[in-house]
């Protein structure tokens, strides 16, 4: 990147930067940062510059005469700014410095071409140089054809780039390879592309907006970039760029297709050490930067069977997030967080956001509220001294979690007998199973106590049919319905369209971070099914559990446990059963926040890992507990999968069968710095 001097040209900011400037760029996955420009990340949005056909030589002398014309009248209609207004708004064809590549220099054919060739400078009806930063993966152009083959071209590759390149370098120049695809329309100038002068050759390109975030609109038309109501200049003269009629704006723009972004590729590795983990964000300037450079809307997820940590590392990142959000899931995620006088917090329901006091809380309508165990967590919270009134919003969506669905829940799992599931008992699989079936009572109900007996009463007695040792009396309905309407009142404070909520906060800027429950290896869709929960604790159940779209979500963290663990029933091929298990255990305190119990423990399982960066297209990897390792003289990786016969299996399986009698291959490392 680089400014050029005022004498040597300069560019639209030639007055605020008259002095030539250079900054060598570093690639570090999606960012890029530079030694010149300290604290300082962009992400990239990798695009080409230039893209373009061929002019015909009847364009080529219409834009000869056109420029000839600017460059000697365009000192009277235009004053930009105390440099640029004093040279030609045109640049005319020269043979200094001219590029023709295989025509030799100096022959007769290269100075009459040099003498008529167009300068690459400014974008014209063939495209050319127009420094679109959303020219990237998945979008499209519509470029005119005047010569027989096009001749399309394409290249100048941006790492990033702001809005043009008003500096002449305002863009991260890098070297790279386009991979596009190409069609020919016959017909398509006429049918696709507006008139824009005298002639079928004055014509603008058009561009659709691809997949890639940020979008910032629809679509573009090459030279549009203001549009106006005024009197329509001249075609294409300086002024025809920034200026076009509504009725002509109209008829340019193309419906745009939205394919389904590729899931990208890992793209970076953070490691956080449990025992400094607090302090992680005060680390260096380069953590500081990027953490600070986190998208608007970014999600911390697991990537196995959750208690990789999440709770601490939303704990650090709420102080640079104006709201906090959980999205499915409900008491059975238990997160535990320390506030900076080392009080413990075990959080069930409550966002871990909550211990900055600068953070909005909210549990939106993809979660499951259990109003006693989350009045209980903000009480508790209170009492220590953290403020809970006016920060905390309940989704109005959100279904209600009863005392008697965790009762069901644990008669489920003794109907089950030997193939019991292992479930927090927490109730979540039956709240959930009441919204599927479209008979559950959701927070909004508690607005109308009038009927909420009635719809609590079918409730029961549905669970009475369906399980034998489940009992109840109208004196217990009367009892609930009670307790209840005390609940409704003290939680009318709390309930929101948070729907609304977050889709504004979107539109105002504000940064949102979600955090995630449980882990994608328990998602009721891609986890180790029936051993699962009744949600979707993977990327997709952010948007459903939000009502957010797709397309606003950006940097998506995985949080990975440096070895895996698991609480319940279920697969787990690095299972170790052995003391090197109960060292793991003891080392690292592996015993459930939400149920105490003891949790499984085995090697890092890479093959898991994989298919839930597949699942998820994590931005980074978030690696925790990595001194539970310190101790050990030999670590082990599974980093893959055979069958007992030694057939390899590409990837995870979905039929526990064949994941039960799985083979692992384990690779050895000698030292916690192999994992990195």
């Amino acid at each position: 990147t680089g400014i050029f001097e005022r004498e040597n040209g300069g560019g639209f900011l030639t007055d605020h930067f008259p002095s030539a400037r250079k900054a060598i760029w570093y690639f570090e996955g999606i960012y890029a940062y530079s030694p010149q420009i300290p604290g300082v990340r962009f992400p990239g949005l990798t695009h080409p510059g230039i893209v373009g056909t061929a002019p015909s030589a009847e364009l080529l002398n219409i834009w000869n005469e056109r420029e000839r014309k600017l460059a000697e009248t365009g000192h009277e209609s235009l004053k930009l700014c105390e440099v640029l207004h004093q040279r030609p708004l045109a640049n005319l064809p020269t043979s200094d410095n001219c590029l023709l590549g295989k025509i030799q220099e100096g022959t007769a054919e290269w100075q009459k071409i040099a003498n008529e060739a167009a300068r690459t400078i400014p974008g014209r009806e063939n495209g050319g140089n127009c420094d679109i930063k959303n020219l990237s993966r998945g979008s499209k152009v519509y470029l005119p054809v005047f010569v027989d083959g096009a001749n399309l071209s394409t290249g100048d590759m941006h790492f990033s780039q702001g809005d043009g390149e008003v500096s002449f370098c305002g863009a991260i120049e890098m070297s790279g390879f386009l991979e596009l695809k190409c069609e020919i329309i016959r017909g398509g100038m006429k049918e696709y592309l507006t008139p824009v002068g005298p002639t079928a050759l004055h014509v603008n390109p058009i561009f659709e907006i691809g997949p890639v975030e940020p979008r910032f609109s629809e679509w573009l038309g090459f030279n549009l970039i203001v549009f106006s109501l005024r009197p329509r200049p001249p075609a294409m003269s300086v002024s025809a760029f920034v200026s076009l009629d509504p009725a002509a704006a109209h008829r340019q723009l193309l419906p745009a297709a939205r394919p389904r972004p590729p899931a990208p590729r890992l793209r970076r590795l953070v490691v956080l050490r449990a025992a400094s983990v607090s302090a992680v964000a005060e680390e260096s300037a380069a953590a500081r930067g990027r953490l600070e450079c986190l998208s608007q809307v970014a999600g911390v997820l697991g990537t196995q069977w959750g208690d990789e940590g999440k709770g601490k590392l939303v704990d650090i990142l709420a102080q640079r997030f104006d709201v906090v959000a959980r999205c499915q899931g409900g008491a059975n995620a238990g997160h535990t967080i320390y506030n900076s006088e080392g009080k413990k917090f075990s959080l069930h329901l409550v966002p871990s956001g909550i211990l900055n006091e600068n953070t909005q809380c909210v549990i939106g309508n993809g979660a499951v509220v259990h109003l006693p165990g989350f009045f209980k967590e903000i009480d508790g919270l209170e009492s220590n001294g953290v403020s809970c009134k006016g920060r905390i919003l309940v989704s109005d969506r959100a279904h209600l979690l009863f005392d008697f669905h965790q009762v069901v829940d644990g008669l489920r799992e003794v109907e089950l007998g030997n193939s019991f599931i292992g479930t927090t008992k927490r109730g979540i699989g039956p709240c959930y199973s009441n919204k599927v079936i479209r008979n559950g009572l959701r927070v909004s109900d508690l607005r109308h106590m009038d009927t909420f007996g009635a719809k609590l009463n079918t409730l029961l007695k549905d669970a009475a049919m369906r399980f034998k040792g489940f009992e109840y009396s109208s004196k217990t309905l009367k009892e609930e319905v009670e307790k209840y309407e005390k609940f409704a009142e003290r939680l009318g404070p709390y309930i929101t369209d948070t729907v609304h909520f977050m889709n504004e906060s979107i539109l105002q800027k504000k940064k949102i971070l979600v955090e995630g429950g449980q882990a994608t290896m328990l998602d009721i869709d891609f986890g180790t099914y029936p051993f699962v929960t009744s949600s979707s604790p993977s990327a997709g159940g952010i948007c459903t559990g939000l009502g957010i779209a797709p397309r606003t979500l950006g940097d998506i963290i995985g949080v990975v446990k440096a070895y895996t663990t698991r609480v319940g029933s279920g697969p787990f091929p690095t299972e170790l059963l052995g003391k090197t298990g109960d060292l793991l255990r003891a080392s690292g305190m592996e015993f459930g926040t939400t149920t105490g119990r003891p949790r499984r423990c085995g090697w890092l399982d890479i093959v898991a890992l994989r298919y839930c960066c597949q699942i998820n297209g994590f931005s980074s990897l978030n690696l925790t507990k990595l001194d539970v390792l310190t101790g050990l003289k030999e670590i082990k990786l599974g980093t893959s999968y055979c069958t007992e016969d030694g057939k390899a299996i590409e990837s995870f399986p979905a039929d526990l069968d064949i994941l039960e009698q799985t083979k692992v291959t384990k690779k050895r490392r000698t030292s916690c710095d192999a994992l990195v």
